[in-house]
């Protein structure tokens, strides 16, 4: 009984001391140095940004995009316009998908300023949610980067797309896993950073992220 005591307590205080370690949200030197220690030195980092601003950090374990079921992921955003960021998603699994940008939508889709609806709605005969809502998005980028990530926090999954002109436009997309047709545009901005094998400690320092 008493073994049996010790062991829980052992437990409960290293169950303890790993969610202390573990930050959701915080500044952004702490999530960025949190989100590459666990993605590891060899990583593609997408910084997105927004009139300027970064918005959201797309941190992969991998030099470059490739199909890799076993890849770490990590999505960082901001929180309006403070330097908090927290964790969106993150998960194990890349997947490049095709750039469907010569296809002709059926629907047009945005966020809610575009004036267009956010998410799909459904109808008869149409094509499955996530993959409606993803022409348009690919129509409106042009030849584009496209990259799946299953998402092992909470119940979406997501696509990211990025042009493959010098501008780098992005959109986020997200999906519900057990219903596709739940798919809606989550963010998008109109400039895109890559930094690989970011570094962001002492002894290997790149450029602020603003």
């Amino acid at each position: 009984m008493r073994t049996a005591i010790v062991i829980t307590i052992l437990l409960i205080c290293t169950s303890s001391s790993h969610a202390e370690d573990q930050i959701s949200c915080g500044d952004v030197l702490a999530v960025i140095q949190q989100t590459i220690s666990s993605i590891g030195k060899e990583n593609f980092v997408y910084q997105l940004k927004r009139n300027g601003q970064t918005h959201a950090i797309l941190a992969l374990s991998a030099k470059k995009p490739v199909d890799a079921k076993t890849s770490k992921w990590r999505l960082l955003e901001r929180e309006g316009e403070s330097l908090t960021y927290c964790v969106a998603s993150e998960g194990i699994g890349i997947e490049m998908l095709m750039s469907l940008h010569t296809g002709s939508p059926p629907a047009k889709y945005g966020l809610p300023s575009s004036g267009q609806p956010r998410c799909f709605e459904p109808r008869p005969n149409a094509l499955p949610g996530s993959l409606e809502v993803r022409l348009w998005a690919n129509k409106e980028l042009g030849d584009s980067t496209v990259i799946h990530l299953s998402s092992s926090k909470g119940d979406k999954d997501y696509t990211f797309l990025t042009s493959n002109d010098n501008t780098g436009y992005w959109i986020l997309l997200e999906a519900d896993k057990n219903n596709i047709n739940n798919s809606c545009y989550r963010s998008r901005g109109d400039a895109s950073d890559i930094k690989v094998d970011y570094w962001p400690f002492k002894e290997n320092t790149p450029g602020k992220i603003q």
